[in-house]
Parts: C-alpha cells; sequence; structure tokens
C-alpha cells in the first residue's frame, strides 16, 4: 500500500511538473511573438522613413526625421 502511495505521490509530482513546464513555453512564446511584433513594427517604421528620407533634400528635414527614427 505505501507503495502505492509513493507511485501516487510521483506521478502527481511529475504531472505538475509537466503543467509548469507547459505554461512556461506558453509565456515564453508569446513574449517571443511580442517581440517578433515590435522588430516587424519598427522595421516597417524605418522601411518608411527612409523612403520619406530619400526625397528630402535640407538638412533641417533630415534632423526631424532622424530625431523621429530615434523616439519612435
Amino acid at each position: 500500500m505505501q507503495e502505492r502511495e509513493i507511485d501516487r505521490e510521483e506521478n502527481a509530482n511529475q504531472s505538475i511538473m509537466y503543467q509548469k513546464n507547459i505554461q512556461q513555453r506558453d509565456t515564453t512564446d508569446s513574449e517571443v511573438g511580442r517581440w517578433a511584433e515590435l522588430v516587424r513594427r519598427r522595421a516597417l517604421r524605418i522601411a518608411d522613413l527612409r523612403r520619406e528620407f530619400q526625397g528630402w533634400h535640407g538638412n533641417h528635414e533630415r534632423h526631424c526625421i532622424l530625431h523621429d527614427v530615434l523616439l519612435a
């Protein structure tokens, strides 16, 4: 009977550890997704600013665009 109880406790502990691992993986996946979305948005913004920057010839306009990039 004691062996059965020990087996039950071990199985319960393994189940808990498995659930924790799944939760950690889900949390990590969502964090990676958020970072990937942030990088994607920033890359699009930089591409837009580069296109816009090519059309400007004055120093003041270039300064404003670079300022936007640094604060975005």
